[in-house]
């Protein structure tokens, strides 16, 4: 879950980074957010259920059709083969939903 995979990242950036890095990795979680980068690509925000956290798992280059589908709140899994932790969060890329 998002949650968990957060819990690591704050425990130990580097323990996380090597676990997860060129695996591919089933995570889920409530979607926060829905939105584009600066270039144009959808980004997923997926919340790690605390309440006052801001911690959150970013799922980069969402295809459109699954973008435009996701609702705030909707609990969602996805499947993704590229981890990175940047400044203490979770960032994922290559994703397909389940």
């Amino acid at each position: 879950s998002c949650s968990s995979i957060s819990k690591e990242v704050d425990a130990n950036e580097a323990r996380a980074s090597a676990k997860y890095s060129d695996k591919v990795i089933k995570i889920s979680g409530r979607v926060q957010s829905v939105s584009e980068d600066m270039w144009g690509d959808n980004v997923v925000n997926l919340s790690d259920g605390e309440e006052y956290s801001f911690n959150s798992c970013i799922l980069n280059d969402v295809p459109q059709n699954i973008a435009i589908s996701l609702d705030k709140g909707q609990s969602v899994t996805f499947t993704c083969d590229d981890f990175m932790e940047v400044i203490g969060s979770t960032s994922l890329s290559n994703c397909s939903i389940n």
